[in-house]
């Protein structure tokens, strides 16, 4: 049992004793010496159970390790030093997210029957109360040496690898609701007290975790081929579409923004003729509150095509919403966040919340939301979680008007950060929470919707319906009406370039000829394409920006600035036409060149800065991808630069006057060989070794869905479907 304690503290505790504190010196110290390689890992004790995708992500935890040992055993006065530091920033983050009306993540559900006795003691809001201030869970002693080490697992994450920056551990964190609290309010009444509900189910979480422990222990013993755990350090798009053998973009898979390290899948499991290959697709996918951060639309994309055909596969999303959270006056959560209705994105994508398909659900969060709609919890969260399954496969006619109207709408619901007159109006006038976020937070890309696009293509029958409702579609963006389709004119080069990439429509020109006649009169001699052999659609751009460039971002507030986005931009001529790229990489440090200066043959190699993550005077190297034609309309006269892009703000109204009122960083010629180079491919770009794995959707034998829809109000009216019927029953039908 005291084993189990210590693990137990391992694992939840913020500050840990001296007998915890050596159980991870020791864990820690086994496994860096298990993965200096892959090979070491591998054919170590642990290897058998816990399989490395990847080199980077065995890399990446060996750096950790070496962090949680480096403090683990520190002299006596380090630790003191490491655990005050820890302490501040532990209160402070609670200082910001506390609220005195409950959890700020209400679940009262562990509670199971029990959960409306659970709310009505408040004992959840007791056992976070208790967690955030003392670092221990509830009843746990929370003094002198009980507590004398900083516990080195909530010392760094990702994003902070230096002592005394942000807090990692999430403000809504606390142990016991992960566990099934019924057992410790059974023998309980009203008249019980809080303190002691709390450590009743403190006392029943852990009496659990040591079950879990012991099942976990007896099955990898006794049957240790039955689990594998594969781990992945990656953005999740980047892993989604390794995992594919997708092609999909010339742009290499970085481990996430401002990484220098390219994202490969070269562990055991994945190397060619492994005996073992690695799951690639998936019966289940849980993507927890992802969606929130990330776009629940762009989740289901990039979750979708990993499952296997099954109709029992699924997608399990969950959203984090706020009693009373609403848009417009509708309800603010998973279905708001689809950039459409349900309806039209199962026809469109093939997909839809299961409980729609079979009618009944397993999930039920009415306790959560009418306990969190209650009084006493009406500044907390609840989680709402919906399971998505593929529908029919089928191809689908459509009337291309229709089809342009549908889509135009995606494409306007993805992008509301570009109606800056509702921004605007934010800012004398704001709205609720979800309208804040929805027009302030830039979850969706041009790259994003030439994705939506792509799937969709999948789904429709005939080429020419696709051809022709593309060439509309492109002609209502080319043709703005309002001055928010002026600004969304900036992006167009954008989308073009990614559904080029992606193969969805090609609408970049092309100019194979030495002496290039459109648009306008342009000769390949005077471009940056002049040694070149023949000019790829779509090129390269890398840019060297100095730090001092930033100085100014820097120096203001970070949560004065609303969600800022760099982008990299194209300007032709002084006063010219204006691009903005948004699926742009920054790493820092600087870069080399192999091959000749501007020739065909030159490739881009990034010298990362040492201690990149945190290093805070190296310059920054930016690369994205750009149609290479918009580099030649006016060769002499065309900047690259770095802009920041993010909704209307004090701040930004300040930055203005730095950056002027297009918000440019840096800029740089284009015939600048110091800071600018233009190349065929991205840097740590690799050769295509194995071609897209096709949705298994789009490969099955399908029905035909015809879609008849109402002009008024651009929805979908009818649907119809064809039966063929075999010769000989026709009579029968």
């Amino acid at each position: 049992m005291e084993r189990f304690q210590h693990i137990w503290n391992a694992n939840y505790h913020i500050f840990v004793d001296a007998k915890s504190n050596s159980l991870l010196v020791d864990a820690c110290h086994e496994l860096r010496e298990a993965s200096q390689t892959m090979e070491q890992w591998h054919v170590s004790r642990l290897g058998h159970l816990m399989h490395m995708s990847s080199s980077s992500t065995l890399a990446e935890l060996r750096k950790y390790f070496a962090l949680y040992l480096k403090m683990a055993t520190a002299t006596a006065p380090d630790q003191q030093a490491h655990r005050r530091r820890i302490e501040r920033a532990m209160r402070a983050m609670y200082a910001r997210h506390n609220t005195s009306r409950g959890h700020p993540l209400h679940s009262p559900g562990c509670g199971g029957p029990l959960a409306g006795f659970l709310d009505d003691t408040q004992a959840l809001y007791r056992l976070y109360e208790d967690y955030w201030a003392n670092g221990v869970v509830s009843g746990a002693a929370s003094s002198g040496a009980a507590v004398a080490f900083a516990n080195p697992l909530f010392a760094y994450s990702i994003d902070t690898q230096e002592l005394g920056q942000e807090f990692p551990l999430h403000y809504g964190s606390e142990p016991c609701q992960a566990f099934h609290l019924a057992e410790g309010l059974v023998a309980q009444d009203t008249s019980t007290t809080r303190q002691f509900i709390a450590r009743s189910c403190a006392a029943v979480a852990m009496k659990q975790f040591q079950g879990w422990c012991t099942a976990f222990n007896q099955v990898v013993t006794h049957q240790p081929d039955r689990i594998t755990i594969r781990f992945m350090l990656g953005d999740a798009a980047a892993v989604c579409r390794l995992l594919r053998n997708s092609q999909d973009v010339d742009i290499p898979r970085f481990i996430n923004d401002w990484s220098p390290l390219e994202l490969k899948l070269d562990g055991p499991g994945y190397l060619a003729n492994t005996p073992v290959p690695a799951p690639r697709r998936f019966m289940a996918i849980d993507t927890s509150n992802l969606g929130d951060h990330f776009g629940m639309l762009n989740m289901l994309l990039l979750a979708m095509p990993l499952l296997k055909t099954s109709s029992h596969a699924i997608i399990t999303t969950e959203t984090l919403l706020k009693p009373g959270q609403s848009e417009h006056g509708q309800p603010a959560g998973t279905i708001s966040g689809l950039c459409t209705d349900v309806q039209t994105l199962a026809i469109l994508l093939g997909i839809a919340p299961r409980v729609l398909i079979d009618g009944f659900t397993a999930h039920n969060s009415v306790h959560e939301a009418a306990s969190a709609r209650s009084g006493e919890h009406n500044n907390v969260k609840t989680r709402e979680r919906i399971v998505w399954t593929r529908t029919a496969a089928v191809k689908l006619e459509v009337d291309p008007r229709f089809l342009v109207q549908l889509l135009h709408d995606v494409y306007l619901d993805m992008t509301p950060h570009e109606d800056w007159m509702t921004m605007t109006s934010l800012l004398v006038r704001p709205g609720t929470g979800a309208l804040q976020r929805r027009y302030q937070i830039q979850l969706y890309t041009r790259e994003s919707f030439a994705q939506f696009l792509k799937a969709v293509k999948l789904r429709i029958k005939s080429p020419q319906t696709w051809e022709t409702a593309m060439d509309a579609f492109l002609g209502l963006i080319q043709h703005p009406k309002d001055a928010r389709g002026m600004l969304a004119l900036n992006s167009y080069q954008d989308l073009i370039l990614h559904l080029h990439v992606l193969g969805v429509y090609s609408a970049i020109p092309t100019f194979p000829e030495s002496t290039l006649g459109m648009p306008g009169r342009i000769y390949k001699a005077t471009t940056v394409f002049q040694d070149w052999p023949s000019v790829p659609p779509v090129v390269c751009v890398t840019l060297l920006v100095p730090r001092q460039a930033l100085k100014p971002i820097e120096d203001a507030s970070v949560g004065s600035i609303a969600n800022p986005v760099l982008a990299g931009n194209i300007t032709c001529g002084r006063g010219g036409s204006t691009s903005d790229f948004y699926s742009a990489h920054a790493v820092h440090g600087h870069f080399t060149r192999s091959g000749r200066s501007g020739g065909y043959d030159s490739r881009v190699r990034i010298i990362p800065a040492d201690g990149s993550w945190s290093n805070k005077t190296s310059d920054i190297v930016l690369s994205f991808s750009v149609p290479s034609w918009i580099l030649m309309l006016e060769p002499t006269a065309t900047t690259v630069r770095l802009a920041l892009r993010a909704p209307p703000s004090p701040a930004m109204l300040g930055l203005m006057m730095q950056f002027g009122p297009d918000f440019t960083i840096f800029q740089a010629d284009l015939r600048d060989s110091t800071r600018v180079a233009v190349t065929r491919d991205a840097p740590y770009a690799q050769p295509s070794v194995s071609p897209e794995v096709v949705d298994s959707v789009a490969t099955q034998p399908s029905r035909t869905m015809s879609i008849y829809g109402a002009a008024s109000n651009m929805t979908i009216k009818t649907l119809g479907t064809r039966v063929d019927i075999p010769e000989g029953q026709k009579e029968a039908w």
